[in-house]
Order: structure tokens, then sequence, then C-alpha cells
């Protein structure tokens, strides 16, 4: 009987029938036991019931007992069939598939603050607040956008020279976080006008989006390099910094005591589609 389940396990995978769309190997595997338990007991031993102590119905019978099998495993496949999950082949196996989509981006927080000369700022954001302009959460990134003047003054009879009165440039250094991921990213300001300078970390596969097919993969394996899954929600941490600089000249006293820096941060949305090749 163990052979004969063993063998009946392996037949089975071997041919096919297993898996999300088949049967579980230990149903033919058992069959086969039961199967090989009857033939053996009416080859060697026919005056012994198979089932022990337990007589096997009478003919009369076998209506009865064949309708108190079937109806139950009936009703349940019916069930399992009327609430079974899609076949895997839907899915889309190994082979070549066209990726197409678009990128979009919903504000996680924009602000202006000023933040003192050596002083490090820190800001919550959540994507719970987000006003969602359509139904996609698949969150794949963040980008981050500071922008920020020269406020520095100077003084003093010195300060009429020829660029004696020049500001010194600031650094500004932003770093956005949200659970492992996270990059840090410095500019600085050039005197007159306004500067800026971005961070950007994603958690997608963009060079496969962007090349726009994929070869030799499944379509789960390519939704795995797209999907976040989640991923992007929850909580982000943006921190800035700023280091002024402030060197005074002969008669020219240089003051500046940090910076008014904007921010904008936009979370990265991704809308894809896979279809064959």
């Amino acid at each position: 009987m163990m052979v004969a389940a063993f063998s009946g396990v392996f037949i089975w995978t071997l041919l096919g029938y297993d898996g999300a769309d088949g049967v579980f190997p230990s149903v033919p595997g058992m069959g086969a036991a039961f199967a090989t338990h009857f033939i053996l007991n009416y080859v060697r031993t026919p005056k012994i019931a198979p089932l022990g102590r337990f007589n096997l119905p009478k003919k009369s019978q076998y209506g009865a007992v064949a309708a108190a099998i079937l109806i139950p495993f009936g009703a349940a496949e019916t069930i399992y069939f009327v609430g079974a999950p899609e076949s895997t082949e839907g899915a889309g196996g190994v082979g070549n598939y066209s990726i197409s989509g678009e990128i979009s981006y919903e504000i996680l927080g924009n602000s202006t603050e000023y933040v003192s000369d050596g002083e490090t700022l820190m800001i919550d954001l959540n994507t719970n607040n987000i006003e969602w302009a359509t139904d996609n959460r698949n969150v794949v990134g963040v980008q981050v956008t500071l922008t920020y003047s020269e406020d520095e003054t100077s003084s003093g009879a010195g300060c009429a020279a020829p660029g004696a009165s020049q500001p010194d440039p600031d650094t500004i250094t932003g770093t956005i976080t949200h659970d492992e991921y996270n990059v840090t990213e410095s500019g600085q300001n050039q005197g007159q006008g306004s500067s800026s300078h971005s961070l950007n970390v994603e958690w997608f596969n963009s060079t496969l989006f962007f090349t726009g097919n994929a070869t030799n993969m499944s379509e789960s394996e390519i939704k795995n390099e797209l999907d976040s899954m989640g991923a992007g929600l929850g909580l982000y941490f943006l921190e800035i910094n700023v280091e002024a600089e402030s060197n005074d000249g002969v008669g020219c006293n240089h003051t500046d005591n940090g910076e008014e820096v904007e921010y904008l941060v936009e979370v990265i949305l991704l809308d894809y589609e896979i279809t064959p090749a």
C-alpha cells in the first residue's frame, strides 16, 4: 500500500495534474493505496472482509451508501468550483511581455520653514493625509524639492569695496526617509535669486518599466518588480539642515543666521499594464 501510495503521488505530479488548477497529489495517492488493499484482499483472502470486523454493505444497500458518499462530496466540489481562485493561466507564464503605463505624483507635504544656522529641522509626513486624485495607491518612490535664497546681510564702510559685501554660499542638506529607504542630498545658494536641489529615492525596477518589455519572465515576476504591494504607504521623515557661512572682511561685517527653505514632498505613483508581446 505504501508503494502504491507513493507511486500514485509521483505519477500524478509527473503528469502535471497537481498545482492550483489540479488535484492535490495525496488524493490519488490515497486512492491508489486503498485500491491496492481491496484488490489484494480479493485475490489473496476473498473470505475475509477488506474492512476487518466491518462487513461490506449488501447489494441492496449500494445505492444508499453511494448517495451518502457522493452527495456531500459533490456539494463540496460544487462550492469549491464556485469560490475557487481563477486559473493560474490568467497570471501568465514565462514568456515575453509588453509593459505600458504612466507615472504620476501626489503632494505629501508643501510648506516653508526658517532653519537656523546649524539646526536640523525634523518634519513628519504621512500618506494618510494625502488628498488622492485617483484610486491608485502603488507608491513606488518619493521626491523632494528644496528651494532657498540668501538672506545674509553686511554692514560697515568696508562693504563699499568691490566684492566685499558678496555673501558666502550656505549649504542646505535634505534627507528623506521611509522605512529602510532614504536619500541625502546637499545644495548651495548662489547669492542673488533662489536656488534649489532635489532628492529622489525609488523602490521599483524603473529600468524594466521604461524599457517597455520583459523577456523570459512570468507576469507575476514582472508585477513583483513594479508593484510596491503597499510598501510606499505610511510615515515619511524629512530632515532639513542649514550650515550658514558669513566671513567678515576688513571694515565689513557679515551676518547670516540661517535660511528660509521651501520644501515640496511628492510620492511617486506607478500605474502599469502588462500584456503578452
